[in-house]
C-alpha cells in the first residue's frame, strides 16, 4: 500500500475542497510531535 504524504493530502484537498487545510496540517504536525521517537512493533520508526 502506497503511503500518502502530508504534501499529497494537502495537494488533493486544494484541488477538491480548500476547507480544513490548516486544521489538517496542524493536526498532522501535532501527531508527528507526539509520536517522535516511537517505534512500531516491527521496530520501524513511525515517520520515515
Amino acid at each position: 500500500m502506497e503511503q500518502l504524504t502530508l504534501k499529497d493530502l494537502l495537494d488533493n484537498m486544494k484541488k477538491n475542497n480548500k476547507e480544513g487545510i490548516d486544521q489538517v496540517e496542524r493536526a498532522y504536525k501535532y501527531a508527528e510531535l507526539l509520536h517522535e521517537g516511537q517505534y512500531r512493533q516491527i521496530r520501524e520508526f513511525y515517520k520515515k
